[in-house]
C-alpha cells in the first residue's frame, strides 16, 4: 500500500524535476535514487536498477566518478543486482563503493576538499544510516567522520553477505569482521548495528558448519505447511523445525515470522517475501526527502 503510494510520488517527482530543471540535473537524480528505494521495498528489483542507474550516470557525468554521492548509488545498484542474483555485478559494485568511501576517510579523494569535509564535520552532517542503509547506526552516532567508518562498515556486511551466498565463508568472516571492528568503535558493543553483525557472524560461523543452508530449506518448505495450519504460531514452527533437525528457527525465518506477526499477518503469504534478516541480507542507502518526496537516512 504506502509503498506502491511511494512509487507514485517520487516518479511524479522525477517527471517534475526533469520538465523544471532538465532531466541531467543533481536533483532529478535525488529522485530517481528515491524511486529506486521505492521500488526495492516493493519487491520491483528490475525497476529499482533501472532508476539507481540512471541516477548514478547522472551523478557520474556531474560531480565526477568519485564522489561520495556516486558512492551512495553505487551501493544501491550492488543490492539491487544482489536481489536479481547477479553476484558478480553486486561485488563489483560493493567494491567500487567501498573504494570511494575509503579514499573520503583517507583525505585523498579529489572530489572532497578537506575544507568541505571539515565544514560537514562542524555542522554535523553527512552520511548518517539506517537499519539497512550504508552507514548502518541506525541512528545519530556524532561527526561526520564517524558516519563516514560506518558507511565502510555497512558497505563490508553487504560484501560479507555476497560471500556468504557464495559459500565463500572464511572471506565473509574477515569482512564483517572489519566491519564490526568500526562499529564497536564508533558505536561500542551495545548498539542493534553492533549486535546485528554480531548475529551475522554467527550465522556465517554456523553455515560453515553446513547447519543452516540446508536446514533454512527444509524449514521453508516445512514452515509453509505449517502456516497453512496454524499461521504464524511460533511454538508449531519451532516443533517443525525440530523435526528437520533445528535446535531452533533459522534466523532468516525467526524474522520473516517475527515482522509477519507484527504486522498481523496469517498464513504462508509472507514467506520467501519482504521479511528478511539482518543475516545474508545486503542495505540500500535512502537519499534526503527534498520537494515532499517521502523521506529516509542517507
Amino acid at each position: 500500500g504506502r509503498y506502491n503510494l511511494a512509487v507514485d510520488v517520487c516518479r511524479s517527482a522525477v517527471e517534475a524535476r526533469s520538465n523544471a530543471l532538465g532531466k541531467d540535473h543533481p536533483d532529478v537524480a535525488v529522485s530517481l535514487a528515491q524511486l529506486g528505494i521505492a521500488h526495492l521495498e516493493c519487491g520491483q528489483h528490475k525497476r529499482a536498477l533501472v532508476a539507481f542507474r540512471e541516477a548514478l550516470r547522472i551523478r557520474r557525468m556531474k560531480l565526477g566518478p568519485k564522489h561520495p554521492k556516486v558512492a551512495k548509488v553505487l551501493n544501491n545498484v550492488g543490492c539491487s543486482l544482489f536481489e536479481l542474483g547477479e553476484l558478480d555485478g553486486a561485488m563489483l559494485a560493493f567494491e567500487e563503493t567501498l573504494e570511494i568511501q575509503r579514499s573520503v576517510v583517507a583525505g585523498t579523494n579529489p572530489s572532497v576538499s578537506p575544507a568541505s569535509s571539515q565544514e560537514e564535520d562542524d555542522n554535523g552532517k553527512g552520511g548518517g544510516g539506517g537499519s539497512r542503509g550504508s552507514g548502518g547506526s541506525g541512528g545519530s552516532s556524532g561527526s561526520n567522520a564517524d558516519q563516514q567508518l560506518l558507511s565502510i562498515a555497512a558497505t563490508q556486511c553487504n560484501i560479507g553477505s555476497i560471500l556468504l551466498r557464495l559459500g565463500r565463508h572464511e572471506e565473509a568472516v574477515v569482512a564483517l569482521e572489519e566491519a564490526l571492528l568500526i562499529q564497536q568503535s564508533v558505536l561500542g558493543d551495545e548498539h542493534p548495528t553492533v549486535l546485528a553483525t554480531l548475529e551475522s557472524i554467527d550465522y556465517v560461523d554456523k553455515a560453515k558448519e553446513g547447519g543452516y543452508e540446508d536446514a533454512f530449506k527444509k524449514m521453508k518448505e516445512s514452515a509453509r505447511s505449517a502456516l497453512e495450519k496454524f499461521g504464524f504460531d511460533k511454538d508449531r514452527l519451532e516443533a517443525a523445525a525440530s523435526d528437520v533437525g533445528c535446535t531452533s528457527l533459522p534466523p532468516a525465518l525467526a524474522s520473516i515470522v517475527t515482522g509477519a506477526t507484527e504486522k498481523g499477518c496469517s498464513g504462508a503469504q509472507s514467506f520467501g517475501g519482504k521479511g528478511r534478516s539482518r543475516s545474508g541480507t545486503v542495505r540500500p542507502i535512502r537519499e534526503e526527502a527534498q520537494w515532499g518526496v517521502p523521506s529516509g537516512t542517507v
